[in-house]
């Protein structure tokens, strides 16, 4: 479950957007190769996120702010570093489901929420994101 998802509308076109919203502190291992420990890992929490985003779970739970589309998780961590560490542990991950997510940095999302540089979760995409086009 999301540290917190919310919804946004344009005003002028209707169109809606679900954005989960996950805070990583560094406290996770991104992988372990013990079994007992598996489930404490963000490569565990990232399959639970594929998982959730494909069902009908995220529309029960939103459904009543309207259709939208996504949803989109937003993974904000401590530094570049530990970005690319995630993105690097997540290759494994169901890549069909990389463009529902985006990374970026606590101090970037301080600086401005709606910054262009967010990331994909594809560790080979280079390219940099808007969470709203046209903004």
């Amino acid at each position: 479950i999301p540290d917190a998802g919310f919804v946004l509308a344009r005003v002028d076109s209707g169109r809606r957007a679900l954005f989960l919203f996950e805070v990583d502190r560094a406290t996770e291992r991104l992988t372990t190769q013990t079994t007992a420990a598996a489930t404490q890992t963000i490569t565990y929490k990232m399959q639970q996120y594929d998982r959730y985003v494909g069902s009908d779970e995220v529309r029960k739970r939103y459904g009543e702010h309207g259709d939208f589309a996504g949803p989109v998780v937003l993974f904000i961590t401590t530094t570049p570093a530990r970005i690319e560490n995630m993105r690097q542990a997540l290759g494994t991950t169901n890549p069909d489901l990389h463009n529902r997510y985006r990374f970026a940095t606590m101090e970037c999302v301080r600086n401005n929420f709606l910054h262009d540089q967010w990331l994909s979760r594809n560790s080979a995409d280079t390219s940099t994101y808007q969470l709203i086009r046209g903004h």
